[in-house]
């Protein structure tokens, strides 16, 4: 047998070491910033999420006008009309919280709607 194809029990523990290593410092580079300031960490990543949730509300209503044109089906306009104002409402909820309430209760309401929210679809 060639000695180069043999994996010993001690070769894939180096390999699983290696890459834990090379994770723990993409990590730590990643979450740098959060040190110093973990407040403004969790409001810049708010503001990407509301970015995204954003574009998701831009796509919707185009979405939703489309269907009106179209006269397409009923249901999907109420769904895409629905998501519209479940997102606003999570826009102005998430802000108002994180902004002026964080208390433990508030940011727990938050994340509770954030599941609710995205369960629902």
């Amino acid at each position: 047998m060639d000695s180069g194809t043999v994996n010993s029990a001690g070769d894939n523990s180096t390999v699983l070491t290696r890459a834990e290593s090379a994770a723990t410092k993409v990590t730590t580079r990643c979450f740098a910033s959060c040190e110093g300031d973990p407040e403004g960490s969790v409001h810049r990543a708010w503001a990407l999420s509301l970015a995204s949730v954003f574009l998701f509300f831009v796509v919707a209503f185009f979405e939703a006008n489309s269907m009106r044109k179209e006269e397409g089906s009923a249901a999907l306009l109420m769904a895409s009309v629905w998501t519209i104002l479940v997102h606003f409402a999570l826009v102005v909820i998430g802000t108002f919280v994180l902004k002026r309430f964080t208390t433990s209760f508030a940011v727990g309401f938050l994340l509770g709607f954030i599941i609710i929210v995205a369960n629902q679809n």
